[in-house]
């Protein structure tokens, strides 16, 4: 049982580095492939950085709803991972929903409580997605300074609500 086991995890391995190989040549297709295939075996692979690498692969590709599809599986198994929504955040702000992009903005502002630096770097989006909603940038900084105090905002549709009004 024991070298089956080990056996297996050799086989999801070499497939990672399969796929990452593809990824790094650009052959975004052969790579999402091999992803699927790892994740058929384990689609929690890597605490779901397999589904954030697939995920990667379909923005490449020009599919945005795939992208977003494999995204979310990867938040379902770590809600809180600051690349996952970091990456959504983007892929919303690129090619989805203003709504969602502040939201996951907003939500990724709450993990980078305490690191300013950090905030700092994702401010201007958050500003940026205020504004093309029509928000004014003192609606927006309430928005924000809320996000950091209160932990209830996440990317959760049932938990995390945000209503959003013109001031």
């Amino acid at each position: 049982m024991q070298i089956r086991r080990s056996m297996n995890k050799m086989f999801l391995i070499d497939l990672e580095q399969k796929a990452l190989a593809k990824r790094r040549e650009g052959a975004y297709g052969e790579a999402v492939d091999l992803w699927l295939e790892l994740v058929r075996f384990d689609p929690n692979w890597e605490h779901g950085m397999a589904q954030h690498e697939i995920s990667g692969c379909f923005e490449e590709l020009g599919n945005y709803q795939k992208a977003r599809e494999h995204l979310n599986i990867a938040l379902g198994i770590e809600p809180e991972n600051e690349m996952y929504l970091g990456a959504k955040a983007s892929l919303e702000y690129l090619h989805g929903d203003p709504t969602e992009a502040l939201e996951l903005y907003l939500a990724l502002a709450y993990t980078y409580k305490g690191q300013e630096e950090r905030v700092d770097r994702i401010r201007p989006a958050i500003f940026e997605l205020g504004a093309r909603l029509g928000l004014n940038q003192t609606t927006v900084a309430i928005l924000l300074a809320a996000a950091l105090q209160k932990k209830v905002l996440r990317c959760e549709p049932e938990v995390f609500e945000l209503t959003l009004t013109q001031s």
